[in-house]
């Protein structure tokens, strides 16, 4: 079987990019051919991951077994008004790969440009596509009134749609008919586990001495995340540690002046992202993930990455909200640090100095909460899963 994913994909950042890069190697790993196509080499710097996809160790890891990845890089061609154009470009890009390979189905993740450039190659070679939404594309993009309606007949176009159980009472407004509905469980892939390699600190020209209690950012700067609040909180405690956020954004720079008004660039610093496949020794080396997503405008939102510190064995430090949204597979707060409200920083500060002398402690908590995967499809199942689905797509093809 051969699938062509049109999708985020590494160097992007985001959820949805790591999703895909772990689909794709999940898929390689059982015997489908996959073609990734992308726009991932053209994302803006804020948002890349830096990595260099020509270095031969990169590349292996990028291009998995069975996974080739085939990226718009050059910049368009000058013309006025000028625009990127990577919904025409996917297409043309697309359909250069299959004068290459015969493809049994399409997989799309992210309604713009990805949707959309789907739904044209549908209708250029009859190749039938799976949709999948994120909770960002349907809120900023599919209600904009300037895409809302092409990207309706992306959504009641799609030959199979995975969509989120709580658009589901939508889906006579969105076209969507009960017979396009597949159901995807959440898996996270053996690489997340408690076994396996730890993340080598002085590659960033720190040295973390042994048992020295790590705390851990990862994702981007924004500000319904509560970093300003977690390093206004952790320069108040009088106890060795180190925090590493690492991440990119608009906030990055009040961050790095932040730390310096408090002293604290000893003890706490922002490091770049890192690559899908160096999260698991990442999570491993942390004694602690903060997840304090507060006031988070995408109501949909339902992050993997709490679900990924789990199976690796590590503590979690959850705002309220985010507690909110885990509370239905794991109901046992006892399991957690949550802090109801992180801009509440005596609350936050308190939870963080829990954690801080306590390493042990919530360390055996979450290493007994690794091995109950509630909420997760084994991976094997789950990969069963998408390979059923695309077998379906198949034998609707023209």
């Amino acid at each position: 079987m051969r699938v062509l994913m049109l999708t985020k994909y590494p160097p992007i950042e985001g959820g949805v990019s790591a999703g895909n890069y772990w689909l794709a190697r999940g898929l390689g790993e059982q015997g489908v051919s996959v073609t990734v196509v992308t726009n991932a080499l053209c994302v803006e710097d804020v948002y890349r991951i830096p990595m260099d996809v020509k270095d031969p160790a990169v590349k292996k890891e990028w291009q998995p077994t069975n996974v080739e990845v085939s990226s718009l890089e050059e910049k368009m061609p000058t013309h006025i008004p000028y625009s990127p154009a990577y919904s025409s470009r996917l297409v043309n890009l697309a359909l250069a790969e299959m004068g290459d390979h015969t493809f049994d189905a399409m997989y799309t993740h992210y309604l713009e440009p990805y949707g959309t450039a789907a739904l044209l190659v549908k209708h250029l070679t009859g190749m039938p596509f799976v949709l999948r939404h994120a909770g960002s594309d349907i809120y900023r993009l599919f209600l904009h009134h300037d895409l809302r309606y092409v990207l309706g007949r992306v959504i009641s176009s799609a030959d199979k749609i995975i969509l989120s159980p709580q658009l589901r009472h939508l889906m006579p407004a969105m076209g969507v008919k009960e017979h396009s509905l597949w159901r995807i469980r959440r898996s996270i892939h053996p690489s997340f586990s408690p076994e396996g390699g730890s993340f080598d600190f002085s590659r960033w020209g720190i040295e973390v001495p042994s048992g020295m209690p790590v705390i851990l950012y990862l994702g981007k700067a924004g500000g319904h995340k509560s970093l300003l609040e977690s390093v206004e909180a952790l320069a108040q405690i009088p106890l060795d540690f180190r925090y590493f956020i690492v991440t990119q954004g608009s906030l990055v720079p009040e961050l790095r002046e932040r730390i310096g008004k408090l002293g604290m660039s000893e003890k706490i610093f922002t490091r770049p992202f890192v690559a899908p496949w160096e999260v698991p020794s990442l999570l491993r080396s942390a004694s602690a993930l903060l997840h304090l997503e507060n006031k988070f405008p995408i109501p949909i939102h339902g992050p993997t990455q709490p679900f990924e510190a789990v199976a690796c064995g590590t503590p979690l430090v959850l705002s309220g909200e985010m507690y909110e949204k885990i509370s239905r597979v794991y109901p046992e707060k006892e399991s957690f640090t949550i802090i109801e409200n992180p801009d509440d920083i005596p609350s936050l500060r308190a939870g963080l100095m829990g954690v801080i002398k306590n390493v042990e402690e919530k360390k055996a908590k979450a290493l007994l909460l690794c091995h109950d995967q509630r909420g997760t499809q084994p991976w094997e199942e789950h990969i069963g899963n998408y390979i059923k689905l695309f077998e379906e797509l198949s034998r609707m093809k023209k």
